[in-house]
């Protein structure tokens, strides 16, 4: 109940051998606990909107995709008696099920792209102001794709 991964992080990150430090990180760890709480988000939510959106929905996307009962239907000729067993039928929920595992994939990878923490920006090719301008450039152009492809399917994300 009072734990949170990423909290806990945050507050005690000296390592083993320095253990002691952490100490005086306890009274800090109970704020940020007691701010989660009361207000339902992590303050670091506030500091970094577009950091913790990332990661959090990240999550939530690798969870549902992993967890997933149901699948709404995408595709225009869909079965209209969905438990029928023959073959085209079978076929088209297969399909269905395919394209959208697809879109929740394409929606993780994006996330992937809009963290500035992604290892591809950590190649050669981003260094230097080109590097940071390609950088920003790419970055764009998937949360463009990401919010496209969120507020498409954005009634469709239940389970």
């Amino acid at each position: 109940m009072f734990y949170n991964k990423a909290i806990w992080k945050r507050c005690f990150h000296f390592p083993k051998r320095y253990w002691y430090k952490n100490i005086k990180y306890i009274p800090l760890y109970f704020r940020l606990m007691h701010d989660l709480i009361k207000h339902g988000y992590d303050e670091y939510a506030t500091w970094e909107t577009f950091s913790w959106f990332t990661t959090t929905m990240r999550s939530i996307l690798e969870r549902y995709r992993d967890g997933h009962c149901g699948v709404p239907i995408l595709i225009d000729n869909y079965p209209y008696d969905s438990n029928a067993n023959d073959e085209e039928s079978k076929d088209l929920r297969e399909q269905n099920d395919k394209l959208w595992d697809d879109t929740i994939d394409r929606m993780i990878e994006l996330l992937k792209l809009m963290d500035e923490d992604c290892p591809k920006y950590e190649t050669e090719e981003y260094n230097g102001m080109d590097g940071w301008k390609k950088k920003d450039a790419e970055m764009d152009k998937a949360k463009d794709e990401f919010f496209k492809l969120f507020s498409e399917h954005f009634w469709r994300l239940w389970d």
